[in-house]
């Protein structure tokens, strides 16, 4: 009696079948985290209404954390994740490990030598570069400098997002994507923190640039085992 057979065509149908469960599986993971992040952002954004009113103190830290965030979108989420991605997943499927572990090596210590080289020009730049995004800041001395002194706080940001961009590049091409879709909400938890622990206004301000900071840094924390672990997998192929 011979054994059943599988048809090619069925074991097509079965492949199908398991990687739209897995399409599936990583879009409601990611969209359900990005929906509580997107969620904590409104409420980060109501806590900032309602803690600092409108006045210039509140100007300066908002020009303070656009300028890095821009910087964000740029470099973190923008060209680098473009070109690191694709590269990695190539490696992954037709490299040996020890050749996926040494890309992954390199580009680590490139783009931190990079980043830490970008974070101290912007924060001695801070002046200039607040003067380039806000330039109606020249007219007011004193808020022109708060700015300033907030920037050289939040700048470091670019340096702990942009890590976490390649450690979540990471753990994407792994097939991870809860943590690095979740983590957006450690910022805004941070943000709200900071900016609620103090009542006067001007600590206040300068405490919240320090939680960009710290919630930045946390997420990059959060993000640097498990792609660690991934590693471990990497020489176990």
């Amino acid at each position: 009696m011979q054994p059943p057979t599988v048809s090619r065509h069925a074991h097509a149908e079965t492949l199908e079948d398991i990687l739209s469960r897995k399409l599936f599986k990583s879009t409601f993971v990611v969209g359900g985290m990005t929906l509580v992040s997107r969620v904590f952002g409104v409420l980060r954004d109501v806590a900032i209404a309602v803690v600092f009113p409108v006045g210039a103190g509140t100007d300066a830290f908002l020009v303070a954390f656009k300028i890095p965030n821009l910087l964000r979108r740029l470099v973190a989420e923008g060209s680098f994740s473009l070109a690191f991605v694709p590269v990695l997943s190539e490696f992954k499927e037709r490299r040996s490990g020890s050749e996926l572990r040494d890309l992954i090596d390199h580009v680590a210590g490139a783009l931190t030598v990079a980043l830490f080289a970008i974070t101290a020009i912007g924060i001695v730049a801070a002046p200039l570069l607040v003067a380039i995004f806000a330039p109606g800041f020249l007219d007011d001395a004193e808020r022109h400098e708060l700015a300033s002194a907030m920037l050289r706080i939040t700048f470091p940001y670019i340096l702990f997002i942009s890590l976490t961009a390649f450690a979540g590049g990471i753990l994407n091409t792994f097939g991870r994507f809860a943590v690095p879709a979740f983590t957006p909400v450690l910022l805004n938890l941070s943000l709200i923190g900071c900016g609620a622990s103090h009542t006067a206004q001007p600590i206040r301000l300068r405490f919240n640039s320090t939680g960009v900071k710290a919630g930045t840094a946390k997420r990059f924390q959060v993000l640097r085992m498990p792609p660690a672990i991934a590693v471990i997998e990497i020489s176990r192929m």
